[in-house]
């Protein structure tokens, strides 16, 4: 009995120091890249409801770029179209991982208009098949839109 209460515990022990460690990983300086303040702006933008009424129409949403070596940085430019009556605001996009950082166009797009969002990933610490999602909050119904990046990276 004693010894699955210990067991017990220790569990808990090590599932709260997982936590604070996460925690302390976000606020580290030494890892406050684009993609660490695109992840905060998410939050913010979550929290404030933006009004609806948007269509994004994107030309792609999967890019593959093949065969590349490591340490290569892969760009993409995804580019979209609003075709909704309103115009578009895109509140934050969101990466899978903190080599994949993206640029979006923070100012609305009108009714018709164009823009887009260039994805880049850094391959140098990355090996084999690759699959990166890029989310991208805004207006629209959906109100998530889901970017891919695929590839293998090579030595």
């Amino acid at each position: 009995m004693v010894k699955w209460l210990v067991l017990g515990i220790g569990v808990i022990y090590l599932g709260c120091g997982t936590v604070e460690d996460e925690q302390r990983v976000e606020a580290t300086p030494s890892l406050a890249d684009t993609t660490a303040r695109y992840v905060r702006r998410e939050e913010r933008a979550v929290a404030t409801p933006l009004d609806t009424g948007s269509t994004l129409a994107f030309t792609d949403t999967d890019f593959r770029f093949g065969r590349v070596r490591a340490g290569t940085t892969v760009r993409h430019h995804f580019t979209f179209t609003n075709e909704g009556p309103a115009q578009l605001r895109i509140g934050a996009v969101a990466s899978s991982c903190g080599c994949t950082v993206s640029r979006y166009p923070t100012e609305a797009i009108d009714s018709g208009a164009s823009g887009s969002v260039e994805v880049t990933f850094r391959t140098s610490a990355t090996l084999g098949h690759q699959h990166r999602a890029v989310v991208l909050h805004a207006n629209t119904t959906p109100p998530q839109t889901t970017l891919y990046l695929s590839g293998e990276v090579v030595p």
